[in-house]
């Protein structure tokens, strides 16, 4: 059996922000603030790791976020921090403020959707994609795109754990693939790969 990962401990945080955050009304609120959060200690090198690090001691790093946070943040992030730091999980910030993203848009009905294409797509392909996503999953699009020139054409989707694949450089792959199988199968059975 697989042990638990930080993805797995930051899930369980995440799902505990999202209760609290929906009884209180603050959602939205609080993914804008873990969203700034996150920004912050990547853009704050000394922040995020005093954030993070083992090294720090609990104590110390408990009065440096009342101290930096507490009437700046809520006081849902604030005591969110608080008890992720008592419990020694303080590495954890980054994934946990993924995890919440991601439970937020859940519960939301929305859905990451990595999109990878030869030249960027146009407004009218961008809406296509959305609303063959939304029948496809129930879900509303959130589309992360990015351009691979090597795909020569088409493009790769990525929903949630299912890949889809219509890119020419793939189809390629295929027919190569297809072809080698065919004149294998043809030589050992001892016929030449170029008669029919």
């Amino acid at each position: 059996m697989a042990g638990i990962t930080q993805q797995d401990v930051a899930s369980v945080y995440a799902e505990a922000l999202l209760a609290v955050a929906r009884q209180q009304g603050a959602i939205e609120s609080l993914l804008e603030e873990w969203t700034a959060l996150a920004q912050l200690m990547r853009g704050n090198r000394r922040l995020g790791e005093f954030l993070k690090s083992p090294l720090v001691d609990a104590s110390e790093r408990a009065a440096a976020i009342e101290r930096v946070f507490r009437g700046q943040a809520s006081d849902l992030l604030v005591d969110a921090l608080q008890v992720i730091n008592r419990k020694g999980r303080s590495a954890y910030l980054l994934d946990v403020a993924e995890a919440y993203r991601k439970a937020v848009d859940r519960a939301a009905g929305r859905v990451d959707v990595k999109v990878s294409t030869a030249v960027p797509l146009s407004a009218a392909l961008r809406d296509e994609l959305a609303a063959a996503i939304l029948k496809f999953s129930g879900r509303q699009a959130i589309l992360h795109e990015t351009v691979d020139e090597s795909l020569l054409a088409g493009m790769v989707v990525r929903v949630g754990d299912q890949k889809f694949d219509t890119s020419a450089s793939s189809a390629l792959k295929r027919l190569d693939t297809a072809l080698l199988e065919r004149a294998s199968r043809q030589i050992m059975q001892g016929q030449s790969p170029v008669e029919g």
